[in-house]
């Protein structure tokens, strides 16, 4: 073979593999538009969006300088994946500079998934699951997650996988701690596994609950700066991984285990995966259909949605009225579950409205498996306002 077939054999190769490349990147760009009850398989690409972006970034970079016709197939992929690029990894490079009265009509809300409160960086010894942790290194004047929260000083704190109980015998948290938090939070709901601390008036809303152990959220109205607003605050299905679980994620991270890893993937990791898209699609319809049927303006939906941006749930979620924070306000990419590898963002913020994301931070304190995450929100000027005499909503008992 003379060496300019070997040269044009090479091309073709190449034109294939970005094209296979290209391909896959598309595929997993848009693979939340998929409903997983039909198939898994788009909704388990997209979670190796990230891996097949760069590789693609890289395919560009090389084209370019060696072969710029070659360079046409990653520049369309790109340009294709638009969309889920600015999602994933939005570019607003300016912070809006608020003026004295643009502050006093802008509030921030924060949230976390608290890991029940406890230290992630300490475990207790001899327990794998924080359901079953004792009281050992909680009880006290100070915890480091609500000393946290307090010094960054949200209007709003939502908290998923929260238990904080009043009753004495099984108090989590000091009196002493909890009278500090309510000294600033004069508004607050307990439910369980989550709780708000509001600065502004809240009114539980009765809502229809989940059928799922793991899963739970909490609706209420609430009177911000005079204005009429939902808030609902989530923790949707997890993967539901344990320890055997995450032994094998780790041995594929390492490159060991071969094809034993692989197989134990395709049975252990992957069908915990699919069943949890699946849960997830049908908790996110429930949700919306009740923050729809109450017929509220201006929503705020925060929490811990176990599913990256643009999957299915979170696309079904935000349908084409909710904007999301972190793409309007944030820039780069951010990861807000560090804990066994996982290196994913999962917790959302997500409004519509007469408001706007002016900022959004995601803070390193690692105290949690989550990192906490924060939005600034601005009323628009002609934003309507209601009286203070708000009254709850009972969504299952109304006619």
């Amino acid at each position: 073979m003379t060496k300019q077939r070997i040269k044009k054999f090479i091309v073709i190769c190449c034109y294939i593999a970005l094209s296979l490349l290209g391909i896959v990147t598309i595929v997993s760009g848009y693979g939340g538009v998929v409903n997983p009850a039909t198939s898994c398989l788009p909704a388990i690409f997209a979670m190796s969006f990230p891996i097949w972006l760069m590789l693609v970034l890289l395919a560009l970079g090389v084209t370019v300088i060696f072969d710029r016709i070659m360079a046409i197939i990653p520049g369309v992929t790109i340009l294709i994946c638009l969309g889920p690029i600015l999602n994933f990894c939005p570019i607003n490079l300016s912070k809006t500079k608020l003026t004295t009265a643009q502050e006093d009509r802008s509030f921030t809300i924060m949230s976390y998934n608290v890991y029940g409160l406890y230290d992630y960086r300490k475990p207790i010894l001899g327990v794998s699951d924080i359901t079953g942790l004792t009281k050992e290194g909680i009880i006290g004047t100070s915890n480091p997650t609500l000393s946290y929260i307090l010094k960054k000083d949200p209007d709003i704190v939502c908290m998923q996988e929260c238990h904080i109980s009043f009753e004495p015998t099984q108090r989590i948290i000091s009196k002493a701690l909890l009278d500090s938090v309510n000294s600033r939070y004069h508004y607050n709901i307990y439910t369980k596994g989550i709780v708000i601390f509001s600065k502004f008036p809240l009114y539980k809303v009765n809502t229809i609950p989940l059928s799922d152990k793991t899963a739970y959220y909490v609706a209420a109205i609430a009177e911000i700066q005079g204005h009429r607003t939902l808030l609902v605050t989530a923790h949707l299905e997890s993967i539901g991984l344990n320890s055997s679980d995450k032994a094998l994620y780790q041995e594929i991270t390492e490159g060991e285990g071969g094809r034993k890893a692989l197989a134990g993937a395709k049975t252990q990791l992957l069908s915990k995966l699919s069943r949890a898209f699946i849960t997830r699609a049908r908790q996110v319809d429930l949700i919306r259909n009740q923050i729809d049927s109450l017929g509220v303006d201006n929503v705020i939906v925060t929490g811990d949605f176990n599913d990256i941006p643009d999957s299915y749930a979170y696309r079904q979620m935000c349908k084409d009225d909710f904007k999301s924070a972190f793409a309007m306000a944030g820039c780069g990419p951010v990861i807000t579950y560090h804990a066994n590898r996982f290196y994913f963002q999962i917790d959302h913020i997500l409004y519509r409205g007469a408001l706007d994301a002016v900022d959004y931070y995601r803070y390193g304190f690692d105290r949690s498996d989550h990192y906490p995450i924060e939005a600034r929100f601005l009323w628009s000027e002609n934003a309507s306002k209601v009286d203070r005499n708000l009254k709850g909503i009972d969504l299952i008992n109304r006619k």
